[in-house]
């Protein structure tokens, strides 16, 4: 299921942008959401907060491409999330330098 929400929502940037940079900032927005979710969930001492997180949100983009893929094409989509998370490197390290001058 999650796997469909994210297509969707990544399908829904790439309509609404048509940039591949806005792709590349989506992906690492969701992922850094998702993430941060996840260290709620393991932090928060309030246990219906925790199970409601734990119950309807990954705990990365990763690990919804670990868990509905396996083999060469799990290989494939690893790198390829890895790849979009350079890119998203490179890209917030441009702006911070030509921000810097």
């Amino acid at each position: 299921m999650e796997a469909v929400i994210l297509v969707f929502i990544l399908f829904f940037i790439i309509m609404f942008f048509k940039r591949f940079t806005s792709f590349v900032y989506g992906v690492a927005m969701i992922d850094i959401l998702l993430r941060i979710l996840d260290f709620v969930r393991y932090n928060i001492n309030v246990k219906e907060i925790s199970s409601f997180i734990s119950n309807y949100f990954p705990s990365s983009i990763l690990s919804i491409i670990n868990r509905h893929s396996s083999g060469i094409i799990n290989d494939i989509l690893s790198w390829a999330f890895i790849a979009i998370m350079a890119l998203f490197l490179y890209y917030t390290v441009k702006v911070f330098m030509r921000r810097k001058k």
